[in-house]
């Protein structure tokens, strides 16, 4: 089943339509009330992430199901201005991005470097020192929806990789949300094509 797409903003707009929408499939797929309470969850968190970018933002929102698992999809185009960006982070006391805090500030943070507009070499470049981790170069690996992404970052091979290495962000995971909700979350970018997947399986 896929849901039709909402269009979403940081402004506010479609944001209730997009979390209604959660709401609805959890009905739909006849999820009990802890699924369902889990779902708008995770869909509040998606949406909470998208009142935070920085600067006027503009994406897709739909919902993919296959069987018991449920994909919360966000699809946006790279035309972030990110000097822009940088010049208006350089005026806070810190001259850091404050909301980027939690591994779901750190996800937009890496989100919000993905979408500014050069690609390329660039586009790694930026995104390896967003907040978290590398992306992979993928090719044709199996990712699903990510199969021909350029780049994929995956919050499950980032717990397994700082689960013995890192106690600081493994705490930060402990105490997440969409850490101890989603099944995986996944960033992928292909040239000007940014997406932001929340897995969740019932």
């Amino acid at each position: 089943m896929e849901t039709k797409d909402i269009t979403i903003s940081n402004d506010g707009k479609g944001i209730e339509e997009a979390l209604e929408l959660a709401s609805q499939t959890a009905v739909k797929l006849g999820l009990d009330s802890r699924q369902s309470i889990h779902m708008r969850l995770l869909a509040e968190e998606l949406m909470g992430m998208v009142k935070t970018i920085t600067h006027e933002f503009e994406a897709s929102f739909k919902i993919i199901t296959q069987n018991s698992e449920v994909n919360l999809i966000l699809d946006a185009k790279a035309d972030m201005d990110y000097y822009k960006k940088q010049e208006f982070i350089s005026v806070s006391s810190t001259g850091k991005n404050e909301s980027s805090r939690g591994i779901m500030g750190k996800i937009k943070n890496m989100f919000e470097h993905a979408m500014h507009p050069y690609g390329g070499a660039e586009t790694e470049a930026m995104v390896k020192n967003a907040s978290i981790v590398a992306f992979e170069n993928s090719g044709m690996h199996d990712m699903g929806a990510f199969a021909m992404s350029s780049y994929v970052w995956s919050l499950q091979s980032y717990r397994g990789s700082v689960e013995e290495t890192d106690e600081e962000a493994w705490d930060e995971l402990e105490k997440s949300i969409i850490a101890n909700l989603a099944d995986d979350v996944k960033v992928g970018v292909d040239k000007d094509d940014v997406k932001l997947i929340i897995v969740k399986k019932f």
